[in-house]
C-alpha cells in the first residue's frame, strides 16, 4: 500500500473506532483509507503541505494543520467535506492540534 507517493513527511491519524486511518504528508493531499480493505475511500487537496492531523473524540470530524498556519476541519462522513476554515489562525507552521 503505497500512502503517499514521494511524501517527504508522512502523518497518520486513526478515527475512534479504529477502521479509518487519516494520512497526509507534504504532497498536501488529505486520504481516508479503509484499514481492513486497504483503499482509499476518499481524498481531498490542500492548499499547503499538511504538517498536523488529529480526529476529534467520538465524532467524524477531522482537522488539520498547515505548513502555511491554516487549521481546516472537515467532516469524514461519508467523504471529506469542508466543515470549519480558519485561514489565518497562525502565522507560522501548524505542528500540532488538540480538540476540547
Amino acid at each position: 500500500m503505497v500512502v503517499h507517493k514521494k511524501s517527504k513527511q508522512n502523518l497518520f491519524a486513526f478515527d475512534t473506532q479504529g477502521t479509518i486511518v487519516a494520512t497526509s504528508g507534504d504532497d498536501k493531499k488529505v486520504k481516508l483509507w479503509n484499514v481492513e480493505k486497504k483503499y482509499i475511500t476518499t481524498s481531498c487537496d490542500l492548499q499547503s503541505p499538511c504538517t498536523a492531523l488529529k480526529y476529534a473524540n467520538n465524532t467524524f470530524l477531522l482537522a488539520t494543520g498547515s505548513l502555511d498556519g491554516k487549521v481546516k476541519v472537515f467532516s469524514t462522513s461519508p467523504a471529506l467535506k469542508l466543515w470549519l476554515d480558519l485561514p489565518h489562525l497562525h502565522s507560522q507552521q501548524i505542528t500540532s492540534l488538540e480538540f476540547s
